[in-house]
Order: C-alpha cells, then sequence, then structure tokens
C-alpha cells in the first residue's frame, strides 16, 4: 500500500512538472522560447493556444501591443503588409495584448489587424517575453527559438524571410538595431 501511494504521488509530482516549466521562463536570443498560452484568440484557425509546442514548424512573430500605445497603433500597417505578403507560408503573425476582448474588438473595427489577435494575456505572458513598453515583438524560429527581442518597425519581409528559410541567428539578416 505505501509503494503504491509513493508511486501515484511520484507520478503526479512528474505530471505536474511538464509545461510549462519545460521551457525557459525568460526569453532570451538564441534559446528556447518561453511557454505561451493564450486563452482568446482572434482572426485565427483556432480559438486557443494551450502550448507553444502547436505552433512548432513555423516561424512566430509576436507583437506585443496595446489599443492605447500610439508607435502600436502606427505599426499595425506595416504588419498588416507583411502578413499579406506572406500569406500561405509557414509563418504566424500573433497580435498579443492584455485588453479585453471586447475593448479590442472594438477597436479593431476601425482599425483591422490581418494576424491572429490574442487578447487577455497573462501578465506572466508579458514579463516572460520581457516587455517593459509597447510595442515589443520577439522573432521564433520554427523550432521555436528566440531570434530576436526587438521592435516592429525592425522586422522585415527579408527577417521573415530568413526565418522562414531557417537561416542561423548570428547571420547579418537578423542584425537588430546595430548589433
Amino acid at each position: 500500500m505505501k509503494a503504491l501511494i509513493v508511486s501515484l504521488l511520484v507520478c503526479f509530482f512528474a505530471g505536474c512538472l511538464q509545461k510549462p516549466w519545460d521551457r525557459p521562463y525568460l526569453a532570451r536570443e538564441g534559446e528556447p522560447a518561453p511557454q505561451l498560452i493564450l486563452d482568446n484568440l482572434l482572426n485565427a484557425p483556432i480559438t486557443e493556444l494551450k502550448n507553444i509546442d502547436e505552433l512548432k514548424g513555423k516561424a512566430v512573430v509576436l507583437e506585443f501591443w496595446a489599443t492605447w500605445s500610439a508607435p502600436s497603433v502606427e505599426n499595425i500597417p506595416h504588419l498588416n503588409a507583411l502578413t499579406e505578403k506572406f500569406s500561405g507560408k509557414p509563418v504566424v503573425f500573433i497580435s498579443v495584448t492584455d485588453e479585453s476582448e471586447a475593448s479590442v474588438e472594438a477597436f479593431l473595427k476601425y482599425k483591422p489587424i490581418k494576424g491572429w489577435v490574442a487578447t487577455g494575456a497573462y501578465a506572466w505572458t508579458l514579463r516572460s517575453f520581457r516587455v517593459e513598453a509597447r510595442p515589443h515583438t520577439v522573432l521564433l524560429d520554427k523550432e521555436l527559438n528566440v531570434v530576436a527581442l526587438t521592435s516592429p518597425s525592425e522586422v522585415t519581409a527579408e527577417k521573415i524571410s530568413a526565418l522562414i528559410a531557417g537561416v542561423p541567428e548570428s547571420s547579418p539578416t537578423f542584425t537588430v538595431d546595430g548589433k
């Protein structure tokens, strides 16, 4: 009986130590991305993202934004153009905000976003991806490694093409802000 209880406890705790703890807590260039759970997706073929691994095999552009952030709003046309240019390619553009679905839907009526839009993001998600100001962009390769922590104005068609092609992060293609 004691062995059974110990076995059950081991199984329970082993289950608890799975996602999201098998990924780093903080985004760092060149390392696997932190866990990403998005409970409410708009403009997407799915209504929620339960695990970042669901995006494996696709390059990912995470845009942390807000309706109240003028620079975020100013970059929407740029990101929409990239989303359209790479339509049908293995890349996902996800605009992530911690704002409510109702406020974002009202905003989208007059300023549409072409990619996926995640509302109500968890505070730990913003912390994990090092969001200190908005807009804040994170580029992930197809293996879900962090390639760049940057701004939307630094995201170009060439960088997206390189992400899709799997160009190494040490390539000059990924040079951001003169680094």
